[in-house]
């Protein structure tokens, strides 16, 4: 049977060893023999008092939030700029703006002086110049650009391949809503790369881009 709802300085003396063990609060009640919410209410004094730390930040399961972070997690140290997170969200911009304010304010993503989001942990990749013969390629025909972005994968720069579709595409679109279907066929290409799928999916990815091309 549980102890009776109270908040005395002995509830919280017997709480607050086993919070800073971080318990689950059911865990806590059981063993104290104190309903849960005795136990909610007595960390979040703790923790109003200072003798906790603060309730460490979370995305709830299967929220535009937790697609979010999965997404910027998986593009590693090139990261994503929050046009390009928008775009894929799947959502309405209001809300993913919403989302990513979360994640920014709570610390589990950051955003970066070039505007690129990255996770908290992510080690950003050298911000290299774009090269001469880069610009020309992103100038010239779609095909163009995803032979020189494939050719740079079996140079072994991946990541390299990455941003320059990422900078391509931000050329074609010239700022544009909704994007160009060549911009998102160049970016869908960065992603197989980045997943390290450029080699297998290489003349798929020429196919759907030269098809966007005509689009």
């Amino acid at each position: 049977m549980t102890a009776p709802v109270s908040n005395t300085e002995a509830v919280r003396a017997q709480v607050l060893p086993l919070a800073l063990q971080c318990l689950p609060y059911r865990e806590i009640a059981r063993r104290l023999q104190l309903s849960p919410g005795v136990v909610s209410t007595t960390i979040y004094r703790l923790r109003k008092a200072g003798q906790l730390p603060p309730a460490p930040p979370q995305v709830q399961q299967g929220s535009i939030g937790q697609r979010l972070l999965e997404e910027i997690k998986a593009a590693g140290g090139t990261g994503l700029s929050r046009r390009v997170v928008i775009d894929r969200a799947g959502a309405q911009a209001q809300a993913v703006r919403r989302a990513l304010r979360h994640l920014l304010k709570y610390g589990l993503i950051r955003r970066e002086p070039d505007g690129l989001l990255l996770a908290a942990d992510a080690e950003r990749l050298p911000a290299e110049p774009e090269t001469l013969g880069e610009r020309r390629a992103a100038d010239g025909p779609l095909a163009n650009v995803v032979s020189y972005a494939l050719t740079l994968v079996q140079a072994g720069s991946p990541n390299r391949a990455t941003l320059f579709l990422m900078r391509a595409a931000e050329r074609i679109d010239g700022g544009r809503e909704p994007r160009a279907p060549e911009a998102v066929n160049l970016l869908a290409l960065a992603d197989l790369i980045r997943f390290g799928e450029g080699r297998t999916y290489s003349g798929k990815i020429e196919r759907i881009a030269i098809e966007g091309s005509d689009a």
